[in-house]
């Protein structure tokens, strides 16, 4: 994988009114042996770095057996009499692919992965942080999909993968969209058109999110484009609904939330924060309320379900807050090669079975738009003192968990900056304000063995960083935690 990488960097671009990928690959047999090593444009201007390997550096030899790794995922469109990567590689009987980066054009993405798979070749993908390294020589040309007309692939290349999303929703039509959600949308890809017009609906067409009917003579959303921009998706596509479950003792709170996709987390935000629990936290002065699970862990699991399921008919995504956990769980198994193993690693590629509603997430900043979305809801737990989150395969969902962390009911938390600020004396005054409730100076000096003085300082310090309030006067003077 890396010395695909290095010579990925070696690539010659051939045209100067737009940007080539840098594309590097390395074919090795049986026992592990290169055989070769190529970059896009090695021998001559334009030439796929596949191409290069099997038909020019490799033409005579045998390739049964052999693995390939290569920084971009194969090509399936080529204009004729050119032939795709992908198909290339097939025919030289190339036994495994591992891949670097997917196509950015989310209308053939995956597609290179679908194809191989389809016919016997074992496919999977580079490492995390390779793919990081991929996509940051690869900026400007995957930029160019923001703006570019998607170039759409064979009809009978089209397994797979993205074709619920682009399946024409015939009961919905046009007046269906919500004006307000398409404006933020087209306001971040700069583009401004009347709504409505015909214009706008020819830029959805080519962006997967309308189609023509030609029965009604008519324009008609898509699934992804209904629903990411409906009003109401689901009276047309029920599945969309979250259903969403607080559990507070013996009483649920519950309720199915519907709405665009893109107006979603915020919806059940805004929910859990109205009847989801909370604990008590000393921060910044003051005693403050926080919900048991940090809400940036929760959008991060929440829209990677969103984004990611399968939105065949009959399964929705829930959110359940137990009284131990919060379980999201998402519809649909993983895609090939997609393993559980590397999703608890947190070395797990990006790939969706939706790619245009995954790349509008992306586009609005509403998910992390290159694989980091699994160790940032990771380290995001971790600095708030719970477990790391758990994933699992159930009866054709996806998963995932936040243990709860283990609280004395009642007590009260106190902000871990805080508490850097603090030697280990005063932590023992501040542990001995929690079980007992309150401290006198008095108690301090006989129970920590201290001075007069340095009981003076030490509560004195804690009242100033906002622990501790004195409360009383004179000698009848004590301190509690803040707020109580």
């Amino acid at each position: 994988m890396e010395m695909a990488v290095e010579e990925m960097r070696l690539s010659r671009s051939e045209h100067a009114n737009k940007q080539d990928p840098m594309v590097g690959a390395v074919l090795v047999d049986a026992n592990a042996r290169v055989l070769g090593r190529a970059h896009r444009g090695k021998l001559r201007e334009g030439e796929h770095a596949e191409f290069t390997l099997i038909e020019r550096l490799l033409k005579d030899r045998a390739l049964d057996g052999t693995t390939l790794y290569v920084t971009l995922e194969p090509c399936t469109v080529r204009q004729p009499p050119k032939s795709p990567c992908a198909k290339r590689v097939v025919s030289a009987r190339i036994k495994r692919v591992f891949i670097g980066m997917l196509d950015p054009n989310p209308d053939i993405q995956g597609h290179g992965v679908n194809h191989l798979q389809y016919r016997g070749v074992e496919v999977d993908f580079f490492d995390l942080d390779l793919n990081q390294q991929i996509r940051e020589a690869n900026d400007g040309f995957i930029e160019q999909y923001r703006q570019a007309e998607p170039d759409l692939p064979d009809e009978k290349e089209r397994e797979g993968s993205s074709e619920k999303e682009k399946e024409l929703v015939r009961s919905a039509s046009v007046n269906d969209l919500s004006p307000e959600v398409m404006r933020e949308y087209l306001s971040i890809r700069r583009m401004s058109f009347p709504i409505p017009s015909v214009k706008l609906w020819d830029f959805l067409q080519k962006n997967g999110f309308m189609g023509w009917d030609e029965k009604r003579k008519a324009y008609v959303p898509t699934v992804a484009g209904l629903l990411l921009f409906g009003r109401r998706p689901e009276d047309a596509l029920v599945q969309s609904k979250v259903k969403v479950e607080v559990h507070k003792g013996t009483r649920v709170k519950a309720e199915d939330i519907g709405g665009p996709l893109l107006k979603l987390p915020d919806k059940i935000k805004a929910f859990l924060e109205e009847y989801g629990p909370t604990h008590t936290v000393i921060r910044d002065f003051e005693r403050v309320e926080e919900p048991e699970y940090p809400w940036d862990a929760i959008r991060e699991a929440l829209v990677n379900a969103i984004v990611h399921r399968d939105y065949q008919e009959g399964a929705r995504v829930s959110l359940q807050l137990l009284h131990d956990r919060l379980v999201i769980k998402s519809p649909g198994a993983l895609l090939r090669p997609l393993t559980l193993a590397k999703i608890r690693a947190y070395n797990a590629l990006p790939y969706s079975r939706n790619p245009r509603i995954a790349d509008t997430f992306s586009l609005l900043k509403l998910m992390e738009e290159r694989g980091w979305g699994l160790g940032r809801m990771r380290d995001i737990l971790k600095s708030h003192g719970l477990p790391q989150p758990q994933f699992n395969l159930d009866s054709g969902y996806f998963v995932v968990s936040f243990p709860a962390q283990e609280r004395t009911p009642g007590a009260v938390e106190i902000d871990s900056a805080l508490l850097k600020r603090l030697d280990d004396r005063q932590r023992r005054i501040v542990d001995l304000v929690r079980e007992r409730g309150r401290i006198s100076r008095a108690k301090c000096i006989s129970m920590l063995k201290i001075s007069r003085a340095t009981a003076t300082r030490d509560l004195s310090h804690l009242v100033r960083i906002g622990l501790l309030e004195a409360q009383g006067r004179g000698s009848a003077t004590y301190y509690v935690l803040t707020g109580s």
